[in-house]
């Protein structure tokens, strides 16, 4: 299972000192959330050109916010190779907006929140790149894994047996091994890795799911 810690911060220093943090892991990735208070209630640090392109890791983008067509550009240009959009928010008008805004080596993912029915992305399958199954409430970090999230891997792939599905939201050794037993591959976690004692260590022992 590949595991991608997440960043959720206020300012540009707290993603500076949790980047630097990842790449001492030895990730190769990192996930960003950003949200502006008109899908999730928080406010996170979003100025990709800050940091993105300068950045030794590749960096995953979580949307979480009203609109995403105005955002992506600028993560596009600042070099973000993963972008993920809530399927709330957008139709197949827009989702075809987006996909004109990316360039080739750009996935391009949807999310689902907790309530949503997993059976909402199935009409996108064929344009996205993947599927994330939020399994807690878009974000706060550390919040409880919702085991019903697993029922929608499981139904998600009878839909599409190849699909790529992530898994975010609660994210321990045990719940990984749940979600790579349902069929999830991709893993995003920040409270079990940042607020561990041992943030290294934490990061390895997710790593070790699925070998």
């Amino acid at each position: 299972m590949e595991i991608i810690p997440s960043v959720n911060c206020p300012d540009i220093s707290c993603v500076r000192e949790r980047f630097e943090q990842i790449v001492s892991f030895g990730a190769s990735w990192a996930h960003v959330d950003v949200s502006n208070g008109t899908f999730a209630p928080p406010v996170t640090w979003n100025n990709p050109h800050e940091l993105i392109s300068n950045s030794k890791l590749n960096i995953e983008v979580h949307l979480m916010v009203q609109e995403p067509e105005k955002f992506v550009p600028d993560w596009v240009q600042a070099g973000a190779r993963r972008i993920i959009l809530q399927v709330e928010m957008i139709d197949r008008e827009r989702l075809y907006e987006i996909l004109e805004m990316v360039h080739a080596d750009c996935e391009v993912g949807l999310s689902v929140s907790l309530p949503t029915p997993i059976e909402e992305v199935f009409p996108y399958l064929e344009e996205i790149h993947f599927v994330q199954c939020l399994a807690v409430s878009p974000g706060l970090s550390g919040q409880k894994f919702q085991h019903d999230t697993l029922d929608k891997i499981r139904v998600l792939l009878r839909e599409d047996v190849d699909v790529l599905v992530e898994i975010d939201g609660g994210v321990t050794p045990d719940v990984a091994r749940l979600a790579y037993e349902a069929g999830a591959r991709v893993a995003v976690s920040s409270s079990y890795i940042f607020t561990s004692s041992d943030p290294k260590l934490a990061y390895a022992r997710l790593s070790a799911i699925g070998e």
